[in-house]
């Protein structure tokens, strides 16, 4: 067994995915092309295009956590003890979950679908364990599939999982860890020559407004806009600084004279 310490980075990617859950099943009632178990009459097509970006990544990224939490746990456990302690804490959750906390969700929807009229205690004690499975029926899992799905996974990987930290695998995996180190260096090579590709067109774009670029080409059109000059005129008295002409490129800055400075 080995001594592991805490990766708050993988904690915080954990409440990031979960808190995207949460955010992204709120807002899935409100989207116009799908229906939702309770969905509002009031549509909006932006929040479903804005919540398209994280539907393609969101379930990968919880299976990615999911996975990081139970090779972490496989590397501080072993043999049976391993499998005992996935047993608890997926199988325990999950049955408590069907039974109980899943129980008002469903109990909610039949009374909106207008397929039950009863308390919530007569369709807990009733029908929800004795009428069949959902969709037909009542007893689901609901969103606790995700927990199903990884106990089932874990028992199933369970040799791999043995076969990956063998004695006669290392070498594979030393390579594995090799490339991986080579992929990551490159990566991080790669961001450097960005950072200075971005860095040498802003010095360009710095060099080019230091020499007056860009000014020549702007006197040939009026300061404003034809629309922009008659609002500001609507509004105030400009005298004649609006039809006033640009100056030429080569001309002299402007003195100021001291009837100028009075004024």
């Amino acid at each position: 067994m080995q001594q592991s310490t805490r990766l708050h980075y993988v904690d915080w990617l954990r409440v990031t995915a979960f808190a995207l859950l949460i955010l992204y099943h709120s807002s899935v009632g409100f989207f116009p092309d799908l229906d939702w178990l309770i969905s509002s009459p009031e549509r909006s097509a932006g929040l479903s295009l804005a919540m398209m970006f994280p539907r393609v990544w969101r379930l990968a990224l919880l299976f990615f956590v999911s996975g990081m939490g139970t090779w972490f746990a496989f590397r501080s456990e072993s043999g049976l003890a391993f499998l005992r302690g996935r047993f608890v804490r997926l199988f325990v959750p999950l049955i408590f979950a069907m039974c109980v906390i899943i129980v008002p969700q469903v109990w909610y929807e039949r009374i909106y679908e207008g397929d039950f009229s009863g308390s919530l205690f007569e369709f807990w004690l009733v029908h929800y364990f004795t009428e069949g499975r959902y969709p037909t029926g009542n007893f689901s899992w609901a969103h606790m599939w995700f927990v199903a799905y990884l106990l089932v996974m874990t028992f199933i990987c369970y040799p791999v999982f043995l076969l990956v930290t063998s004695e006669r695998m290392r070498p594979f995996m030393a390579g594995f860890e090799r490339v991986l180190d080579s992929q990551r260096a490159l990566f991080s090579q790669q961001e450097r020559q960005i950072n200075a590709m971005g860095n040498v067109a802003q010095s360009l774009v710095t060099l080019y407004k230091a020499m007056g670029g860009g000014w020549q080409q702007a006197r040939s059109r009026p300061l404003v806009d034809d629309a922009t000059r008659g609002t500001m005129a609507e509004r105030s008295d400009w005298h004649d600084l609006l039809a006033a002409p640009l100056p030429p490129p080569d001309a002299a800055p402007p003195q100021i004279t001291p009837e100028r400075e009075e004024r």
